[in-house]
């Protein structure tokens, strides 16, 4: 079948055409204008070329004299259709190439016949005279259209080139690692940010295997093989630089020039989220460490009210002189025990970060040496200590017993992980963090960071987030609570301080603990007098619904020639308090009563009984009190658990 090609813009006009040829048994193709005629009159290799002299992009007659000169298209005829009726117009198209022209507007009933007189030859000619003439002015129209085809060349390399300059400037400066791959996975492009990433150079031809372990690798070719079905994808991977450090990554991908049978590339952008995965595992350990100090916190309060019944009935037996010895040997053991028991609860409650009771302003350095002076004694032979003797921080409010006993866990530590010997080192500095900075949710401001730097097993990876938890030890059974680091982590944030650690198998391990330098507003308790109370004087009302912890407290009360009066729940304190109110100058009340309406029972009291001095007695802090309650109107605050020391010193403060 005979095959047209027809080049024309005005779809009707094309429409027409293909019509009445198609009738008359003709394949017609069309080109809307002169680039596409020129890219599909080769794909084709039509019979004849029907073409429209006043087309979009390119004239007429340079495509004519394009089409001419391509292989084997140079004796195909090409028929110009024009609407210009000057004879110029007509010459010029002949001079192009043209073998004659239609006029415009075509006639249906000549046209079919037209078109067949120029397939079986038909020539329309220049008459020689005019030829010379004709083909000067179509040189010269072609010059002028070839000037201005440069221009517009040029202004297209300028804009194309400007461009180009915006689009390497975002690349090469956005915070993104931009890579372009081949169809087979080789590179194409990278910006400077993947380069950074990966740390490759300006010419290495970098391949995605190369970067990648076997997992992540595979995984990267299942996504790649998506993108290349259309599907862009989005995951996250390990990336191990060339160095060999794994750095997390969120990648997106998505396959470039997709046409039937495959791709030209792939377009990947990496956002480096290494810092930001170490900051969520940190804050998840930190939740943890959270809960788990809550938990704590609960049993070592039950456990101490325990241990308080245990431990101060052992000591008012033990002052008995009519006991035999027999008896005092076994409650002295009892009584050992219980303080055992009680030093164990003690390192959970630091873990739950009760609040320090002793504070004052310490001097870093001289918290440090004289540590260093005590452990100096108490280290292996094999263990070199090293620490300075001078530094200048500022200073710090903190507890000194419980910054020693920090000190104290870590070095403790720290010799364990140096059965061979090596090298024990403190350090002092003084550092300004931002919140930003600080990794495990403290606010920022300037801290005083004691370092504690070993040189033994090191911690491995896969443990080194449990280490601050309770109970968690790798030390053998029996050789360790699993306390000491746990409390450690108490003690340091509840001087809203935080911990950083570094750690390397086989190299050692480096404990860096912030403490907050000393503030404006910082309060220290000052001292208190403990003169013995004159007997007889004073009666208290104990309201305690655990029996045995009430008797204990009678028996103290009583002890320091104190009246007393027992309430094991509230109707029964109100049955006392109808009757002798008027002796009673204290009661001790305990908060968590059942059914306890705090705020109806103070208010009660305060209406009923106004001279009565009110106690809370309570595991818990004052300050959760205040926290749960809001303000509560109490005169005395007794922090479960408590000997007669802190009865006493409780009772003094508040005559």
């Amino acid at each position: 079948m005979t095959k047209i090609l027809y080049v024309e813009d005005n779809p009707d006009n094309f429409r027409l055409v293909k019509t009445l040829l198609e009738t008359s048994g003709y394949e017609v193709v069309g080109a809307a204008d002169g680039i596409e005629a020129i890219v599909r009159a080769p794909q084709e290799m039509p019979d004849l070329v029907l073409m429209d002299i006043n087309i979009p992009s390119l004239s007429g007659y340079e495509v004519t004299t394009k089409i001419k000169s391509m292989k084997g298209l140079e004796e195909v005829p090409v028929v110009a259709l024009t609407a210009k009726t000057m004879k110029g117009d007509k010459d010029m198209a002949l001079a192009a190439g043209c073998v004659g022209f239609i006029a415009k507007p075509i006639d249906p009933f000549t046209f079919v016949q037209d078109v067949e007189s120029f397939l079986k030859g038909r020539q329309d000619k220049i008459p020689v005279v005019e030829e010379q003439s004709v083909l000067r002015e179509y040189s010269r129209t072609l010059v002028t259209h070839l000037e201005e085809k440069v221009t517009q060349l040029q202004e297209y390399n300028r804009k194309l080139q400007e461009s180009e300059e915006r689009y390497r400037t975002l690349v090469e400066n956005v915070n993104i690692g931009i890579w372009f791959l081949s169809p087979e996975r080789n590179t194409l492009f990278m910006n400077q940010r993947m380069r950074d990433l990966l740390g490759v150079g300006q010419l290495d031809p970098a391949s995605p295997d190369r970067f990648l372990e076997e997992e992540a690798a595979e995984a990267f070719r299942n996504h790649l093989q998506l993108c290349a079905e259309g599907r862009p994808q989005l995951w996250e991977t390990k990336i191990l630089t060339m160095r060999r450090v794994s750095r997390e990554a969120v990648v997106s991908g998505v396959a470039l020039g997709q046409h039937q049978g495959g791709t030209s590339g792939f377009l990947l952008s990496f956002l480096d989220v290494t810092e930001k995965k170490a900051l969520e595992r940190q804050l998840q350990q930190v939740h943890k460490l959270e809960s788990l100090s809550t938990l704590t916190a609960g049993v070592a309060h039950d456990f101490n009210n325990i241990l308080t019944i245990i431990q101060n009935n052992a000591k008012l037996l033990v002052t008995r002189s009519d006991l035999p010895e027999e008896d005092l040997r076994k409650l002295r053991n009892i009584e050992g025990a219980s303080d055992r028991g009680s030093a164990l609860t003690s390192q959970l409650l630091a873990f739950s970060r009760e609040k320090p009771t002793n504070l004052q302003v310490l001097a870093p350095v001289e918290v440090l040496q004289r540590f260093c002076t005590f452990f100096a004694n108490y280290k292996k032979p094999s263990v070199q200590l090293r620490y300075p003797t001078y530094a200048t921080v500022p200073r710090i409010v903190a507890d000194a017993n419980q910054v020693e006993q920090v000190l104290l866990n870590l070095a403790t530590n720290a010799q364990d992980a140096m059965p061979g010997g090596g090298v024990l080192e403190f350090d002092l500095r003084a550092e300004s963090r931002t919140r930003e900075t600080v990794m495990s949710g403290s606010v920022g401001g300037d801290y005083v960071c004691f370092i504690v730097r070993d040189t033994g097993n090191g911690i491995p990876a896969e443990i080194r987030h449990r280490i601050f938890e309770p109970f968690f030890t790798t030390k053998p059974p029996g050789k360790g609570t699993g306390l000491g680091l746990s409390a450690v982590f108490g003690i340091v944030k509840r001087h809203e301080g935080f911990i950083e650690v570094d750690s390397k198998v086989g190299a050692g391990t480096e404990f860096r603990v912030y403490f907050p330098v000393e503030g404006e507003k910082s309060e220290i308790p000052g001292e208190v007098d403990l003169r013995i109370l004159s007997h007889g004087r004073y009666t208290v009302l104990v309201v305690e619904d655990e029996e045995m912890l009430g008797d204990l407290l009678c028996d103290m009360l009583m002890e320091l020639g104190i009246k007393v009066h027992y309430a094991e729940n509230l109707a029964k304190a109100r049955q006392i308090l109808d009757s002798k109110s008027a002796e009673i100058n204290f009661i001790l009340l305990d908060y968590q009563l059942p059914d306890m309406d705090v705020s109806g029972i103070l208010k009660y009291l305060r209406t009923a009984t106004p001279h009565i001095r009110i106690v809370f007695t309570s595991g818990y802090r004052l300050e959760e009190i205040r926290q749960k309650e809001g303000p509560v109107d109490i005169d005395g605050f007794l922090k479960k658990p408590f000997d007669l020391q802190s009865l006493t010193m409780m009772l003094k403060q508040m005559l």
